[in-house]
């Protein structure tokens, strides 16, 4: 991919054109979309507010940092998430005996 850059008024560090982003957006969206069709997911999942932070640290830890295995997901995270869950549900418990509601959790 040719980046092509230009001089900013404003400052003498060079700026990416409008067209190189262009660009590196439609090469992710082609991946992404990939991902969702062959794996039939949910188009619904490109608005997911889950979906940013996902990229963003992707693209923090870089390239050479692989994705979790389905046994991580399930077997490791699935717990982590479940008890983040049950911490929230249970910050809860104040406001519910407070106003006398059961918890049906």
């Amino acid at each position: 991919m040719d980046h092509v850059f230009e001089r900013s008024k404003s400052s003498k560090q060079p700026k990416l054109t409008t067209s190189f982003l262009k660009n590196a957006k439609a090469k992710l969206g082609k991946a992404m979309s990939k991902l969702i069709l062959h794996e039939a997911l949910s188009a619904r999942i490109a608005e997911s507010p889950f979906l940013q932070p996902v990229l963003q640290v992707a693209a923090e830890v870089g390239k050479s940092i692989r994705g979790p295995s389905a046994y991580e997901v399930t077997g490791v995270y699935l717990e982590e998430e479940y008890n983040e869950i049950q911490e929230w549900v249970n910050a809860f418990n104040p406001i519910w005996e407070k106003k006398k509601c059961d918890r049906y959790v």
